[in-house]
């Protein structure tokens, strides 16, 4: 998944999980998870489960909103 998210799906991801829609999830830090992101994206670290969350709960929120 890691390399998924950093390849295939990066335009997706980098699409939906923008500030904007982070902000739409109750107590989330937005700061933290742009963060999480950028070292994902970057490969610092391998964030993949918290941004697959991500993606899944802005998807549903977009659906469900």
């Amino acid at each position: 998944f890691r390399d998924w998210f950093r390849n295939d799906l990066k335009e997706l991801v980098l699409d939906n999980l923008t500030r904007k829609n982070l902000s739409n999830i109750p107590n989330l830090d937005v700061e933290k998870a742009m963060g999480y992101l950028d070292d994902h994206m970057k490969g610092r670290a391998d964030r993949y489960p918290y941004i697959w969350s991500l993606l899944v709960l802005t998807q549903w929120l977009k659906s469900n909103g």
